[in-house]
């Protein structure tokens, strides 16, 4: 079928010599150009008196628009179109005072370049904001930490406790925890809790002290475990009687003003009672745990805030349930009698909460997760406190998605499979499909839960999906999945790949003449049976593995390919398959029971790409790259192009030349990142350079001619912004048919 791809899009204008030309770097075809997003990591929540939230994480963008891991959305849900502080790197901790001055704490950093690193100035790891206008950093305002923090805390007047990995602060050797003058940016020298060991995680500011979490074994000069509650004047000092001695470390703290302290953590056992992940500690005295309140949820709690004029305490984190309800990843619990989780507030996540605010009716959840309450809400959402949970607005955090499978359609459509939840603003789990003109095909849209790692198509044109996900269009489908050419699931082929504890996953895919797929990954159980790592699956009736074909890798599989003569190629970590010592790479029969080739043996890295083309197999790894000889598994010896890191991707045109993708930087005395042309001969093309910018280059297709479709992880290639997908078109010389 002859493309139909649009014009390109030239960046420079080439002069033609009259001697023959050499072949030129590939040009950037218009399409695809498609904006494809992964929920962006919210770690902090802050919310001003105005009612607009301060979020701050690991983020590029927020509703489309450019925000570095600092944004504010306003009381009505929208961006703040003006305030854009632009953290140079990730954004942990939020608080502010009485006048609406943020104070915000992370990794960003000059990075030893005196570079702006937020709101307009030079700023190590901790910087003042204004809560107005572009948002910028206050040019008095410097304490310049030495290293990253973690949590901070306003004392209602003037002192902002400052909690990290840090061992100098404002000039001063004092380490992991400060306080600081909110005016002035002056140094307390004589406050100094100085907590051994460990880093500060969590710190909370209640009835005149400090509450303090993290690693340590000692602080404020006593042998404390975890948790201390600390003078907030003076030196610090650490109360020597509340001591709630958790067992193991604290992750959230939160106080409700009323006497209570609650703290959710990795602990089993703390203040006198055996309490999992979560406790409400009594302020005063000893820090007892409360003997009453336990909501005993069954995994770590991350997130916690208080709601006390409702009698109201939100949780978040890995729990899938608390308070005696299923409830995922984010609760309502009641402050009184034993804690149980509000029957009817329910919104449950698809992935872990890491941060929460609430006040004026609403509570804030940022985190990791894609959807709340069935929902798309990337990274951030906004509920009503009470009721059913009602969602807010929605305000999309952001981070630049990733491709890693690419697979042509006898129609000439391109399915691309990875990680995203949005294409160009709409809803696309995972999977896409371009058109022929490679414009995105809106109509096509299976959702897909988790990660896509690998598709594979069989003659009559379904398509096979694996990965890591749980559910195909609500279906529940076990890292595998098969779709219609049109993108329906098929009701009855449902393989379901396990494992133990977890479920099973799938890493590469391969179909046969015979409609049969092999599936490889990380599973020990696959179609009903068991099978590590690789299984062989009709592709028609209910996805039954076949009973005989066993070849058991003791390890992952993470490359397949097959040929026309009945043979299986299998790469990955393994060192036993199909009955023999195979290290990372073997030839297997495609019927019985898939019992290796005893006389093809090598012994390469680890498998990670693999191409048959031309009774040759092309195998990638780990700083590997090979040309083997399908009949008597011998290596090419004078094809050696030398990557010095990974390579994830193969693809073969029709005049010989392989492209290889991956993580490397150079092939040989070439340098080439992360993607590269390889001659028939084995050398890199000197002339052919597609200029990925610090990227990886996972999945790859030739599209007719030298055209070559790259997906990865990038947002820059071949001189151009794209993001995990591009087209890359023929030689720079002759792209508009010069000759």
């Amino acid at each position: 079928m002859k493309s139909n791809w649009p014009s390109l899009v030239l960046t420079t204008v080439a002069c033609l010599a009259t001697t023959p030309a050499a072949a030129q770097n590939p040009l950037l075809a218009t399409n695809p150009d498609l904006q494809l997003l992964i929920a962006g990591e919210v770690d902090a929540v802050l919310r001003l008196s105005d009612g607009s939230v301060v979020i701050g994480g690991k983020f590029s963008s927020v509703n489309g628009t450019t925000r570095k891991n600092i944004a504010k959305i306003k009381a009505d849900g929208t961006l703040d179109a003006a305030w854009n502080p632009a953290a140079n790197g990730q954004v942990r901790a939020l608080a502010r005072d009485a006048q609406d001055n943020i104070y915000v704490g992370g990794f960003f950093s000059d990075y030893g370049a005196a570079q702006i690193s937020i709101g307009g100035q030079v700023r190590n790891y901790l910087a003042k904001l204004s809560p107005t206008g572009a948002g910028a950093a206050d040019a008095t305002w410097n304490p310049a930490p030495g290293s990253s923090v973690f949590a901070l805390a306003y004392d209602g007047i003037d002192a902002v406790y400052v909690g990290g990995g840090f061992t100098s602060i404002g000039g001063q050797p004092i380490a992991r925890l400060a306080k600081v003058s909110a005016a002035t940016a002056t140094v307390d020298a004589n406050w100094k809790p100085a907590p051994g060991n460990s880093s500060i995680s969590a710190l909370v500011f209640d009835g005149g002290s400090v509450y303090a979490a993290g690693g340590f074994t000692t602080i404020g000069g006593q042998p404390f475990k975890g948790l201390a509650k600390l003078a907030a004047t003076g030196t610090g000092l650490a109360d020597a009687a509340w001591n709630p001695a958790p067992d193991q470390p604290v992750s959230a703290l939160a106080a409700d003003g009323l006497g209570n302290v609650y703290v959710g953590g990795y602990f089993n056992a703390i203040g006198g009672q055996t309490r999992t992940y979560l406790a409400r500690l009594a302020a005063a005295g000893n820090g007892a745990a409360d003997a009453t309140w336990n909501p005993a949820p069954n995994s770590l709690v991350t997130a916690l805030c208080a709601d006390a004029a409702n009698n109201a305490i939100f949780a978040g984190g890995y729990f899938t349930s608390i308070g005696g309800q299923s409830r995922k990843y984010l609760a309502r619990l009641s402050g009184t009698g034993a804690g149980n989780a509000d029957g009817a507030w329910d919104a449950p996540a698809d992935n872990l909460v890491l941060a929460l605010a609430s006040g004026g009716g609403k509570v804030h959840a940022g985190g990791s997760f894609a959807h709340v309450a069935a929902q798309l809400r990337m990274g951030y959402a906004a509920l009503a406190s009470s009721g059913t949970a009602t969602l807010a607005t929605a305000a999309d955090v952001g981070n630049p998605g990733s491709i890693n499978a690419l697979l042509r359609q006898n129609n000439g459509g391109i399915i691309a499979g990875g990680a995203f939840v949005k294409v160009n603003g709409q809803a696309h789990g995972n999977l896409l499909r371009l058109q022929s003109d490679g414009t995105l095909d809106n109509a096509w849209h299976p959702q897909v839960d988790v990660l896509v790692n690998a598709l594979a198509q069989d003659a009559t044109g379904n398509i096979f999906v694996g990965g890591v996900f749980s559910q195909v269009d609500g279906l529940p489908r076990k890292g595998l999945a098969k779709l219609s050419a049109g993108g329906s699931v098929d009701a009855n082929w449902n393989p379901q790949l396990t494992a133990t504890p977890f479920n099973g996953y799938a890493l590469a895919l391969a179909t046969d003449a015979a409609g049969n797929v092999y599936v490889g990954g990380s599973f020990s159980q696959a179609g009903g049976l068991a099978r590590s790592n690789l299984a062989k699956i009709p592709g028609s009736g209910n996805g039954a593995a076949d009973p005989n074909w066993n070849p058991g890798p003791d390890n992952s599989v993470y490359a397949l390919a097959t040929d026309t003569n009945g043979n299986v190629f299998a790469g990955g970590s393994f060192s036993n398959i199909g009955g023999g010592a195979h290290h990372h790479l073997a030839k297997l029969s495609a019927t019985g029971n898939g019992a290796a080739d005893p006389t093809w043996s090598l012994y390469g890295t680890y498998i990670q790409a693999l191409l048959v083309g031309n009774g040759w197999l092309y195998a990638g790894g780990s700083s590997y790259l090979k040309k083997i000889q399908i009949a008597t598994g011998s290596i090419d010896a004078g094809w050696n192009p030398n990557p010095d890191s990974s390579v994830n991707a193969l693809a073969l045109d029709s005049a010989g030349n392989v492209y290889a993708g991956g993580d490397f930087d150079a092939l040989g005395s070439i340098y080439r990142e992360n993607i590269a042309r390889i001659l028939a001969d084995g050398s890199v093309d000197p002339n052919w350079n597609a200029h990925v910018v610090d990227a990886t280059t996972k999945a790859l297709l030739v599209d007719g001619g030298s055209a070559v479709l790259a997906g990865g992880q990038f947002t820059t290639i071949a001189g151009g912004l794209r993001i995990a997908l591009a087209r890359l078109v023929g030689d720079a010389i002759f792209a508009n048919g010069f000759e």
